[in-house]
């Protein structure tokens, strides 16, 4: 299961990522809900976030037939599929508040762009965030919280159908 939630996690950073760029919109900050730059950090599309769902949802169902062709395991089940599509969307949402909060993120109003590392230059402008992380960092503590949640949310999905997608004792 922990395999799965890494996946997904990591599908997720990368379709949001490749596939938000490709929004006709500017992304909306997460914090504060206004039109951002493109490359702000905690800047949400609906693409990036659909493709963060889709992913999750691919990885979810992906785990899920992994644990179907195991004869040990009790077959198919939903729960993964949903579990993962909700830590595609719920890892999304928190990597992007870490990001618009703990990551700062600099606007050139000079070249229109947002910039990696403050210049000495007065047309650079904090759009968002403190300098606290880097985007390694946001990455890092945003995998850990998913898998986190998401692990415990699976114990107490299979905790309650008495863990039967895990190997069952005794059956061949």
């Amino acid at each position: 299961m922990s395999d799965t939630m890494h996946a997904v996690l990591e599908i997720r950073i990368k379709w949001a990522s490749e596939l938000g760029i490709l929004n006709t919109s500017n992304p909306i900050l997460i914090t504060r809900f206004k039109r951002v730059p493109p490359g702000t950090n905690g800047g949400v599309s609906p693409l990036g976030l659909g493709a963060s769902v889709a992913g999750g949802a691919v990885i979810g169902l992906a785990g899920s037939v992994a644990l179907a062709l195991d004869k040990r395991c009790q077959g198919f089940s939903w729960e993964i599929v949903i579990l993962g599509t909700l830590a595609g969307l719920g890892g999304s949402l928190i990597d992007s508040l870490l990001g618009a909060t703990v990551q700062r993120s600099l606007y050139s109003e000079k070249q229109k762009m947002i910039v990696p590392t403050e210049q000495q230059d007065p047309n650079v402008v904090v759009i968002s965030g403190y300098d606290i992380l880097d985007n390694h960092q946001v990455n890092f503590v945003s995998s850990l919280l998913t898998s986190s949640l998401s692990g415990l949310a699976a114990c107490c999905i299979y905790n309650k159908h008495q863990i039967k997608l895990f190997i069952v004792e005794g059956k061949k």
